[in-house]
């Protein structure tokens, strides 16, 4: 019989499925990783935002998973808090990630972790392309190029 996934309605189920899946099955640990980020992404109304903090919650869980205990993006909160909270300030935030060529700490745990698709840069480059400049797209792109990671499809 097949896990319910959507049965999962906080953050924190997901994460005891998660820790008791990561190695016994991996396709159930795949399926709580990315519920948890949905979880996120009913909060929000715009696309972006929601794809934001789908990414922001798939970094934490990421780095938690790698430190063994919670860890925050508290400086990605506080920039965000600092720069309203809004729309503009999610599109500043990862217009500057994708236009920086020095790649951050969530990008390398992202990778290693094998969970691309909730990078800043791929959002930037393949989720939204029309909502940044030529310049941070191709930029995104090229960085993602880098890093061996292959647009979607």
């Amino acid at each position: 019989m097949a896990y319910d996934i959507n049965a999962l309605k906080t953050l924190d189920q997901c994460r005891i499925v998660m820790a008791r899946a990561k190695y016994a099955d991996p396709d159930l640990y795949n399926r709580a990783f990315d519920r948890a980020c949905d979880l996120e992404k009913e909060k929000h109304a715009d696309p972006l935002v929601r794809e934001f903090f789908s990414s922001l919650i798939a970094s934490e869980q990421v780095r938690t998973e790698k430190n063994g205990r919670t860890t925050k993006s508290m400086r990605v909160r506080q920039k965000l808090k600092r720069l309203g909270g809004g729309i503009e300030a999610i599109t500043q935030m990862l217009d500057e990630w994708a236009l920086n060529p020095a790649v951050r700490d969530g990008f390398d745990n992202l990778v290693e972790a094998g969970k691309p698709e909730y990078m800043a840069e791929y959002i930037v480059a393949y989720r939204f392309p029309d909502r940044f400049s030529d310049k941070a797209v191709s930029s995104a792109k090229a960085k993602l190029d880098k890093h061996g990671i292959a647009p979607p499809g």
